[in-house]
């Protein structure tokens, strides 16, 4: 009887997948795969059931197909083809503040396999391994190979890696068209030797590096270990925009760059890179490092480099230009470095300054020397907010530092001493230097400093921040009165919603003189008097200053507030339990703050919405909805879940009690009915005074006859409480 019934079962389970309908589209034309973290793992699955495993959906896929993985845990996969690989926040930026959907979490890393083309890669949550997340050697979350063409990185969250996101490659073997794009990279581990990359990119023509966010410590580093936010190697037609790096609140004593780029054109062991040309640094917010940008190791090939609308907060340097270890005559030209807000530079005793431009001559493995020849020709520096100070002045923040440097470098304890000038032609006109006298020493006849700008007026029709633009350009008549130096005491609060009404300043000066306000970003958030006033989200920056009088000099010190979006709200959501026979439910919720409406989407193979809102039974399981509401320009993201249980419906069995029996009695026929389900009713007996065949039951000996009716499920159908019938059996 059991092996009739496996028979049956068999059969059932073979009719309906021959039911399964393949896809109407051709082989020829692009096709959607799912995974899910309840998938199957069998590699011969179809694009209409999910696969367990997001590298066996890869394996299957075609190039140009579109694979779609779900909410859950899943193991590190490399990409060899053409493929769009969305996770469950493929167009939603993750960050520190961010609202997110659940995650696609990949425990492990991705990589992309040299000389791959057409690869976008968005909305996933990468972190290492379980057997690396306790050591200090965790290799590269998401690595892209040399060669490779038209790759999109966006909207993923790496972190604990060494390296974050990184694309390798030489200048026999570079790659073109990288978009590396809203991706939040933070709390990477140093390893042992080099420290940690957040973004590296090398030798790519074609390159763009835009609204990223990275954040990190120092707290670790040793030695010669650096921290890097975003390094471009051997970068050809590149821009790097509004990203923002975050290394702490004050300046690194440690190894720290915020955007280094850079080129090694004689490099034995990693092969040479590209020559760096037309490379765009624009509207970047950077914080925390010795080095805001750094600009080094560059030649005469370098050429094109333009550095425009920056601001570089709690640094020690905002922008600097170095050459390095070229030893002979090399030229660097065509640097623009303009629109810059470098006013909050931090003093390090040695070399901080605004804009640091000098050079020095390698001899490995310790030795440095001053350059044979002049190697920056024709750099302009203009329309830049500097930091007060005299230029080649050291001991003090510098506006502009320009020269040759000196020092013995590793393992000796650097001694930095300055050398003749090797600029030639540096026009810094036009720069605005936070006081009324302006820079100092002009540098030598190489460097024109004259005019600068003495008071400006923002030109808001084109203002992007970071970044001013001054109306006013000229050269200082005003003298200021006071001589006693007074400083503003100013710690607004870090952060406000875009639909804070308002927010009160405080500040205060030495000289007990009330300090006024002012916004130099009123497109994100005004002042009237005292009152701060959120517009929209951005950073906002607020000016505290004191005009002085007699007796103490005017000042002023500025601060920034970060302007985020609030949180909406989904009040109430209302699945109910469902069984297999429910009809279609209808999703509802009741929205809270904001503007967006609420949508719905499940992520289970037990249930499917249809038009939107409405649930429908799939099969028994959980059923796990999501309702979310998405962002608008004042509100986040937004999404709460529920789970409901889609229950199979209960079947009863009628069983007619057998009459009594001798053993002299023939068969008698046993009567029992099922409930709705397709299984049919088993009998057995657990008694040796009787035994069932074809459904008859015959006594056998005298005594107790147990016989117990049972009723399988199916589908839609739980299994029947069994029932019991006992009958004496006599002589």
């Amino acid at each position: 009887m059991v092996s009739n019934i496996n028979k049956l079962l068999a059969l059932l389970v073979l009719l309906s997948s021959s039911m399964i309908v393949a896809p109407s589209a051709s082989a020829d034309e692009p096709q959607t795969w799912y995974v899910a973290a309840s998938g199957s793992d069998d590699s011969t699955g179809t694009n209409l059931a999910p696969f367990r495993y997001v590298q066996k959906a890869i394996d299957a896929a075609n190039s140009g197909d579109t694979i779609r993985v779900r909410a859950g845990l899943y193991e590190g996969f490399s990409v060899n083809k053409s493929l769009m690989i969305l996770g469950p926040n493929h167009s939603t930026a993750p960050g520190p503040v961010a609202s997110r959907q659940a995650e696609a979490v990949v425990a492990g890393a991705v990589t992309i396999a040299s000389g791959t083309a057409g690869v976008s890669l968005r909305g996933f949550s990468i972190t290492p391994s379980a057997d690396l997340s306790q050591t200090t050697s965790r290799g590269v979350g998401l690595d892209v190979g040399s060669n490779s063409r038209n790759v999109t990185i966006s909207y993923n969250d790496v972190s604990g890696f060494n390296q974050g996101i990184r694309s390798q490659g030489n200048a026999l073997n570079f790659g073109t068209g990288m978009n590396v794009s809203y991706n939040y990279v933070h709390d990477l581990t140093p390893d042992t030797v080099n420290g940690s990359y957040s973004i590296l990119v090398r030798n790519v023509k074609g390159v763009s590096v835009s609204n990223n966010i990275v954040t990190d410590s120092v707290s670790g580093l040793t030695g010669q270990q650096l921290r890097r936010g975003i390094l471009l190697r051997g970068a050809q037609d590149a821009t790097v925009r509004n990203n923002v790096v975050n290394f702490g609140s004050s300046a690194s004593t440690k190894a720290t760059y915020g955007i280094n780029i850079q080129q090694k054109l004689n490099d034995g062991v990693n092969g040479n890179d590209l020559a760096i040309s037309n490379v765009e640094i624009k509207s970047n917010l950077l914080s925390g490092s010795i080095w805001g940008i750094n600009l080094s190791e560059l030649d005469s090939q370098a050429s094109g480099i333009v550095v425009k609308e920056n601001t570089a907060r709690n640094v020690f340097t905002g922008v600097h230009f170095r050459s390095f270890g070229q030893n002979g005559a090399t030229v660097v030209n065509e640097l623009l470095v303009q629109q810059n807000d470098f006013s909050a530079i931090e003093n390090s005793g040695t070399l901080s300054a605004g804009i640091q431009i000098f050079s020095f001559d390698f001899t490995p493995p310790t030795t440095f020397n001053p350059p044979a020849t002049n190697e920056f020709d024709g750099v302009v520096v203009n329309g830049n907010w500097l930091p007060n100070g005299n230029i080649n002045q050291l001991g003090q923040i510098n506006g502009l530092s320009v020269g040759a440097v000196m020092y013995p470098g590793p393992p000796v304890s650097p001694t930095i001493t300055f050398h003749t000038t090797v600029i030639n032609k540096l026009d810094a006109r036009g720069n605005y230097w936070g006081n009324a006298f302006g820079p100092g020493a002009a540098g030598g006849t190489s460097v024109t400093a004259l005019p600068y700008i003495s008071t400006y007026t923002n030109n808001r029709a084109t203002d992007e921040t970071p970044g001013f633009w001054p109306e006013v350009i000229r050269r200082s008549t005003a003298t200021v009165s006071g001589t006693t130096v007074q400083t503003i005491s100013f710690s607004p609060v870090s952060s406000l919603t875009a639909v804070t009404n308002s927010h009160a300043l405080e500040a205060t000066s030495t000289s007990g003189l009330t300090v006024g306000f002012s916004s130099t970003t009123p497109e994100i958030c005004t002042v009237s008097g005292t009152t701060l006033t959120p517009v929209q989200i951005g950073v906002c920056s607020i000016r505290a200053s004191q005009a002085g009088n007699s007796t103490y000099a005017a000042t002023s010190i500025q601060k920034t507030i970060v302007i985020t979006k609030a949180t909406q709200s989904i009040t109430s959501f209302n699945p109910s339990a469902m069984t297999m026979l429910s009809g279609p439910q209808t999703l509802s919720a009741v929205k809270g703050l904001g503007s967006a409406e609420v949508t719905f989407t499940e992520n289970s193979a037990a249930c499917e919405i249809v038009d939107g809102n409405s649930l429908r039974v799939v099969s028994a399981g959980t059923c796990v909805i999501t309702a979310s509401r998405v962002a608008d320009d004042t509100y986040a993201a937004t999404s709460i879940g529920k789970s409901i249980w889609i229950t199979k419906v209960e079947q009863t069995i009628n069983f007619t009690n057998p009459t009594a029996m001798t053993v002299s009695s023939g068969q008698q026929a046993l009567n029992a009915t099922g409930g709705s389900g397709s299984a049919a009713v088993v009998f057995t007996e657990s008694s040796a005074a009787c035994s069932i065949v074809n459904g008859n039951l015959i006594a056998i000996s005298s005594g107790y006859c147990v016989i117990t009716a049972s009723q399988a499920a199916d589908g839609t159908y739980a299994a029947a409480k069994s029932v019991s019938r006992t009958i004496i059996i006599r002589r």
